[in-house]
C-alpha cells in the first residue's frame, strides 16, 4: 500500500516535459542495445590515446557508456590524462568503477601495477568482472563496496545498471570502507579516481591520514548538485584538499559537476 501511495504521490508532482524526454531517451538506449545483441556484438574496443581497452555491456545503459567510449564522446580528455598519469603509479584506487574503463587502463598501461576497483551496484560489479576478464588482466581486483567516511555496513539506493546509485537511508545493504582503513589492510594508493555521486567529501574524509601522508595524486569529480545530499558544499570540498596539502586544476565543468586534477602542493 505504501509503495502504490508513494507512486500515486510521484505522478501527482511528475513533470510531464521531462518525463516525455526521459523515456524517448531511454527508447533509444534499449533500441541500440538490442539491435548490437541481434548483430552479435559482444564488445566494443576503445583506442584510449593508443591504449586498446574492451568492454563489455550486459544493460543498455553499459552499452551506451561503451559505446561513447569507443567513439570518444565520454570524458575523452579525462580517460587521455589518466592514461599518463598511469604509467609510474604501483597502486590505483578507481573509486566509483560503473564499467571499470579507469581501473582498466591503468592496469593495461602497467601491468606491473594493482588496481582496486571499488563498486557498490551489482549488474556494475558483473559488467566489470566480464571486462577484467575480456582484457585478461591479472592485476585488477573488484572490491564490491562503497567508500565513504568509516567503514561498516550501508544502505543503498541502486540504480541498476547506471551510474546514479548513491548510499541512503534505504534499499540495499552493502559493504563500506574508509580509505585509511582499506589502505592499512592492503596497500596505500599512489592514484586515485574518485567519482560516487555526491559522496566525495565523505571519501576524502575517510583518507585524511593517507591522503596527508603520502598525498596520492587524484582525478576528482565534484558532483555540485549532489553534494547536498550529504550535507556538503563545493567549499566543504576544496577547504578538506588545501587543509590536507593539495592544490587543484580544473579539466572540465558542466553545470551539474566539475572534473579536477589534485595533487600536493
Amino acid at each position: 500500500m505504501n509503495k502504490f501511495l508513494k507512486k500515486i504521490n510521484t505522478l501527482r508532482h511528475l513533470d510531464f516535459k521531462w518525463a516525455l524526454r526521459y523515456y524517448r531517451k531511454k527508447m533509444r538506449l534499449c533500441f541500440s542495445y538490442y539491435f548490437s545483441l541481434l548483430k552479435n556484438v559482444k564488445f566494443f574496443e576503445a583506442d584510449i590515446d593508443g591504449v586498446k581497452v574492451k568492454l563489455s555491456f550486459n544493460h543498455y545503459y553499459h552499452h551506451h557508456k561503451a559505446w561513447a567510449i569507443f567513439k570518444g564522446r565520454h570524458e575523452k580528455d579525462d580517460l587521455k590524462l589518466w592514461k599518463n598519469k598511469s604509467k609510474a603509479k604501483r597502486v590505483v584506487f578507481d573509486i566509483g568503477g560503473y564499467n571499470g574503463i579507469y581501473g582498466l587502463i591503468s592496469a593495461v598501461v602497467n601491468p606491473q601495477s594493482v588496481v582496486y576497483i571499488f563498486e557498490p551496484e551489482p549488474i556494475n560489479c558483473d559488467c566489470i568482472k566480464r571486462n577484467i576478464e575480456l582484457n585478461g588482466l591479472k592485476n585488477v581486483f573488484l572490491v564490491q563496496a562503497a567508500i565513504s567516511d568509516k567503514s561498516s555496513k550501508v544502505l543503498f539506493d541502486v540504480h541498476q545498471g547506471g551510474t546514479g546509485g548513491k548510499i541512503s537511508s534505504g534499499g540495499l545493504e552493502i559493504d563500506c570502507w574508509s580509505l585509511d582503513d582499506f589502505a592499512q589492510k592492503n596497500q596505500p594508493p599512489d592514484l586515485i579516481k574518485c567519482d560516487i555521486e555526491g559522496a566525495e567529501y565523505l571519501a576524502l574524509l575517510g583518507g585524511k591520514n593517507i591522503l596527508a601522508a603520502n598525498k596520492p595524486e587524484i582525478l576528482l569529480e565534484v558532483h555540485k548538485k549532489f553534494l547536498k545530499r550529504f550535507g556538503h558544499t563545493e567549499n566543504n570540498v576544496y577547504e578538506l584538499l588545501e587543509e590536507l596539502g593539495y592544490k587543484k586544476e580544473k579539466i572540465d565543468e558542466t553545470e551539474s559537476s566539475a572534473h579536477y586534477w589534485v595533487s600536493k602542493i
